[in-house]
């Protein structure tokens, strides 16, 4: 017998509610308010993947919940459950930034998984540099948050003035917004950071 697709939009619907309520706690700096929420949207997801592995949806959202929770996990010093999470996001992430017909996000996400890990093992800044490099090409440089991405990249590495440089195109994409100020900001972090070696 074949599923309901209603039950499993309204059990999709309840986990991106459920995200968003453990988004809200996450921002608020209660990780441990969050993390319930995170794992039921995780295991709804995980359990429509499951019955449906080739859809790049679910694959995509499965990937972000082992990558959220594995972080909280990690961030609230529960290493061994954290790495193993965070570690399967990792190994998903990889697989959609590396198929054919990947998006530039598929790419980024990659990237910054690599580059954001609260767990030393798990964090590649290499392998970050060169994911960041690949969505800034496959955006033709024309957008902002890649090529943010790729100079953050850049200063991990202990590279400043690379991030500058990098940074200051990405400067010039955005309108003058909140956006636009706080790349402003990290683009004058970076350029103290040149001043200072």
């Amino acid at each position: 017998m074949l599923a309901d697709p209603t039950n499993a939009r309204a059990a999709m619907d309840h986990a991106v509610a459920l995200k968003a309520r453990g988004d809200l706690e996450n921002m608020s700096g209660r990780i441990k308010e969050a993390l319930p929420d995170y794992r039921q949207a995780l295991e709804i997801i995980r359990s429509q993947f499951e019955r449906d592995p080739g859809s790049i949806m679910l694959k995509d959202r499965y990937t972000m919940m082992l990558v959220y929770v594995g972080d909280i996990l990690a961030r609230l010093h529960q290493n061994e459950e954290g790495r193993r999470l965070y570690s399967e996001g990792l190994t998903l992430a990889r697989q959609l930034a590396d198929r054919t017909g990947a998006t530039p996000g598929d790419v980024q996400f990659y990237a910054e998984y690599l580059l954001d890990s609260p767990l030393d093992d798990l964090r590649n800044p290499a392998q970050a540099i060169a994911y960041a490099r690949r969505a800034v090409e496959m955006t033709g440089q024309k957008q902002p948050e890649p090529l943010q991405l790729l100079a953050r990249c850049y200063e991990d590495a202990d590279d400043a003035a690379s991030a500058v440089a990098i940074q200051q195109k990405a400067v010039t994409l955005l309108p003058p917004s909140p956006e636009r100020k706080a790349a402003e900001g990290r683009l004058a972090r970076f350029q103290s950071e040149v001043k200072h070696k």
